[in-house]
């Protein structure tokens, strides 16, 4: 394996050891990727083994999708690695990706904490016509006072909130008995912190859900009585409980809210000072429904425009004020009964390895439409798990009927060809027919909705592709993946790494995290960022749009005729008048975009993703400085702690104040004399420019040092012991990696 082979393999073993494998006991190690493949689709096996026993053909397929799921060619659904088959029989929720609902009353605030606490990813679509359901808010006698005792369960966490909320509105509510008194919360049946728990993970004990507790209790304790709550407050009291489902210093979303577009309240709910005054609202990702031709040119500008300056929202085109979308926006749902209730609607979702879809650098047709095949039979098994208790029979209804599933593609760009209408029909083919043919195998009903894209960060990572539709970052770059410095792997990395391979995280507010630099090369043929931005990736995410997500709707069996699913895609900004425009004028083709300025990835120290260019690369960008630059990094790094962009920093920046002993200011304040000197000398005085060769000839280094002495590392050995995770940082994590993820806080 070649060393930069060995970099995309090492981001691989980490994400599955770090965040999926499972300690086998009678084994004494943790398990292999194999391994755990064979826990999935054996759970699979266990729960249709009737209807395996009575039909051959459905063996065979379920055996030739285990081989491809082995092989990394497919993937399963990410859930189900994380919560196997006791979790999954206890909460089939744990096995989806995703679900939405509209708020129309206080019960689906605590049943949305619930599936947070399951692992789901969860929408709430707050459009006036179902917020104006929700009850008035009473005062609460403080003669009566109620206690409750929380059961150690996630059902007793949602039901601690649904008894709060209860107390405090009129009407109908789920815990009626609590209505208009003061609860005492009891919470001795809640294990401590770090106590051991099914499924391989550490309690969180209870003092994440009192915090949210008490500070959604202060929150309707000061709004207006007798008066019906408002969208605004019902959003916070969603944002608190999302904040229960986190621990560690984990800050990732739970919850993306679709506002009404005349909701000024909501709309500028992350405005302002919000970080100060009502930090819990980083939990969420937010956008505005526009509903398709009911807006102008001038209407979408000023939306497509929020997120410039200090606001943070998006826009999603929808055909009507009922359609919800998932967090990530890959999957389209109109979650109400023919009788007018709305419920909870699930989605589960499988992933095709496009890079293992080629040979020999093309793309293998065959292995692309067995792929569609294979993955397909995994994600229509996952749609029979239709038991949701705590959720209602509603919601198990509108689950069944439309029994939706998403087989996804990631690698798109590391495999170009697959931009292809024809490959792309017949693969859609497949997966439709292969889901009606398995469907009805298995007695559920065949998908209304069977094809999608989504993020697929984690996906990615372990399947060494790019991220979903998204071009790779560069030819050569540097992969930074934060690891916990106090799990088995951060621990041993801190041991036994050599230095320029880690370094302390500048980004954990408790100096809890290392971040470890991989070295990535790809395959020249791939798509790159610098050729996919604007129009030109807009126009690539359309062919898809409609050909593999067209062709995967199935309008006899939608709840709705125009429901459709979507391409999940972030668009790098070039020209943004063009982009808008563009945009505005394909409104029915596309459903949901998120936006990226097109920063330079060394404008910020320890970025995600850092291009690293060779020596010759270097010499055509900068010219001879390359050569002169060395004595200005070292003494750099030398001076300013081993932190070159702290460095530059007070180059760029005057006004920054020099800190240590008299000695060590005077070598700092030469230290910026002389980069501004060699800026003057080599580059006409052009500071920005001086600073990115800097960073690049430091970067190279690094690189060549890195590869010098990489190695593969045996995670069987490393592992020696169960390191338990904590379960709220499973919780909420979704579609971690793409737009589930708060990518604007």
């Amino acid at each position: 394996m070649s060393k930069f082979k060995k970099g995309k393999q090492l981001l691989s073993d980490l994400k599955f050891y770090n965040d999926y494998a499972k300690w086998v006991p009678s084994l004494g190690r943790y398990e292999r990727w194999e391994e755990s493949c064979e826990d999935v689709i054996n759970m699979h096996r266990e729960k249709y083994k009737n209807e395996i026993d009575n039909n051959s053909e459905l063996l065979e397929l379920i055996n030739n999708a285990e081989k491809m799921y082995k092989e990394k060619t497919i993937l399963a659904s990410q859930r189900n690695l994380q919560y196997r088959k006791d979790q999954i029989k206890k909460h089939n929720a744990r096995i989806y990706n995703c679900v939405v609902s509209h708020l129309d009353s206080i019960e689906k605030i605590n049943k949305a904490f619930y599936l947070s606490l399951c692992g789901c990813g969860v929408t709430l679509q707050l459009h006036k016509k179902f917020v104006s359901k929700l009850p008035n808010i009473i005062e609460r006698s403080d003669n009566t006072v109620k206690n409750f005792v929380i059961d150690d369960s996630i059902e007793g966490w949602s039901d601690s909130v649904g008894v709060l909320l209860s107390s405090f509105c009129d009407g109908e509510v789920p815990f009626p008995e609590y209505q208009g008194c003061v609860v005492r919360f009891d919470y001795s049946e809640i294990r401590s912190k770090g106590s051991l728990i099914s499924g391989g993970f550490k309690a969180p004990g209870s003092e994440g859900l009192k915090q949210s507790l008490e500070r959604i209790e202060k929150l309707l304790d000061s709004v207006d009585k007798n008066t019906q709550l408002k969208s605004i407050d019902a959003y916070d009291c969603l944002m608190h409980c999302a904040d229960a489902t986190l621990s560690g210093g984990v800050r990732r979303a739970a919850m993306a809210i679709m506002i009404d577009p005349t909701d000024t309240e909501l709309i500028n709910a992350k405005t302002g000072n919000w970080r100060e005054t009502n930090k819990q609202r980083e939990r969420s990702n937010n956008s505005v429904i526009l509903i398709r031709d009911q807006f102008t040119k001038k209407d979408f500008d000023k939306f497509f425009d929020l997120n410039s300056g200090m606001s943070d929202i998006g826009f999603v085109f929808c055909d009507d004020t009922d359609v919800v979308m998932n967090p990530c926006f890959e999957i389209g749902f109109s979650p109400i009964l023919p009788n007018g209730v709305s419920a909870f609607q699930f989605c589960n979702l499988t992933e095709i390895n496009a890079i293992d879809c080629m040979k020999n650098g093309k793309i293998d047709k065959e292995k692309f439409y067995k792929a569609c095949e294979s993955a397909s039979v995994i994600a229509t098994l996952q749609a029979g798990y239709t038991d949701f208790p705590y959720l209602g029979k509603d919601s198990e209804d509108i689950t069944k009927k439309e029994a939706l599933i998403g087989v996804s593609i990631t690698g798109w760009m590391d495999n170009p060809e697959l931009f292809d209408e024809e490959i792309l029909n017949i693969g859609v083919s497949i997966v439709n027919k292969t889901n009606e043919k398995v469907a009805n195998m298995i007695n559920i009903n065949p998908a209304a909705r069977t094809t999608a894209v989504k993020p697929s960060g984690n996906a990615s990572t372990l399947l060494k592709t790019a991220s979903g539709i998204h071009p790779e970052h560069a030819k050569t770059y540097f992969r930074l993946m934060q690891i916990n410095k106090y799990s088995e792997i951060g621990n041993w990395l801190g041991e036994n790494a050599f230095p320029e391979m880690i370094e302390d995280s500048v980004w954990s507010a408790t100096n809890s995290d290392y971040v470890i630099y991989i070295p990535v090369e790809n395959d020249p043929n791939a798509l790159f960022k610098e050729q996919m931005k604007g129009v030109a990736h807009l126009e690539k995410i359309k062919l898809v749009q409609n050909t593999w997500i067209a062709g995967g709707k199935h309008i006899e069996r939608c709840n709705k005729p125009y429901l459709m699913n979507n391409v999940s895609c972030t668009v790098i900004i070039d020209d943004i008048k063009e982009i808008s425009d563009y945009v505005f004028k394909n409104q029915k083709t596309f459903t949901a975009i998120s936006f990226l300025s097109d920063f330079g990835d060394k404008d910020y120290p320890q970025s995600p993703f850092t291009s690293v260019f060779n020596s010759q690369e270097l010499l055509d960008k900068y010219g001879d400085a390359v050569i002169f630059a060395s004595g200005i990094i070292v003494d750099g790094l030398h001076y300013f702690d081993n932190d070159l962009w702290d460095a530059c920093d007070f180059v760029l920046n005057k006004n920054k104040k020099f800190v240590g002993t008299r000695t060590e200011i005077i070598l700092k304040e030469d230290w910026v004399r002389r980069a501004k000197q060699f800026a003057k000398n080599n580059f006409k005085g052009d500071i920005q420019k001086m600073i990115y060769c800097l960073k690049d000839v430091h970067l190279w280094h690094k690189w060549l040092k890195i590869n010098r002495n990489l190695k593969s590392i045996n995670f069987e050995e490393i592992l020696l012991a169960p390191k338990y995770n904590d379960v709220n940082e499973y919780a909420a994590t979704a579609c971690s990696g793409g737009a589930c993820e708060i990518k604007r806080i």
